[in-house]
């Protein structure tokens, strides 16, 4: 038999993220063939990264130079937040791939407001159709108080009253 021929690493799942423990620990996750096994450097915004307490790495065989490659964080804080990259180097190359983690809004601290009520989609966007969808309707719920304005953009630009646009009525809805 044939010495197999060694090969630079690349990725067959590029990295995905989950989270346990209620989102106070978040696990990074690849996949990558490679030839001899690779050495794994974790980034964080250019700044590499190092194992302590609460940042845990793992590289593990699952198949014929093939390995899954696990970055752990955990006790999560909002400073953790950023572009994280992985870089797999051996002896005949190396690759590299970035997932950003972001926390949603919903976790930002809200502002404090004296009274009344920042708008919030009660219901996101939704796109309905009409007369054989030949008129696209896009919809949406909106709590605020006072009452808001409200603009539509398309591609960055907003959408301005025309023969083809008509924008929206804003009905208001009691709510008790």
């Amino acid at each position: 038999m044939g010495v197999a021929e060694d090969f630079a690493p690349s990725f067959t799942q590029k990295p995905q993220l989950r989270q346990e423990d209620d989102g106070n620990k978040l696990i990074f996750e690849c996949q990558l063939l490679a030839s001899p096994k690779p050495d794994i450097e974790w980034f964080r915004s250019d700044t590499l990264l190092s194992e302590d307490s609460r940042t845990n790495f793992r590289i593990q065989s699952i198949g014929t130079n093939k390995y899954l490659v696990v970055l752990e964080l955990d006790d999560v804080v909002e400073t953790d937040a950023g572009l994280y990259k992985v870089k797999a180097k051996n002896t005949m190359g190396e690759v590299a791939a970035s997932i950003n983690l972001n926390f949603s809004p919903m976790d930002e601290p809200k502002e404090k407001q004296i009274d009344g009520l920042a708008p919030t989609f009660a219901k996101k966007p939704a796109i309905r159709q009409e007369e054989d969808g030949k008129r696209l309707l896009f919809e949406c719920r909106i709590q605020a108080d006072p009452r808001p304005v409200v603009s539509w953009f398309h591609n960055g630009n907003p959408v301005s009253e025309g023969p083809r646009h008509q924008v929206p009525e804003i009905h208001v809805m009691e709510t008790n």
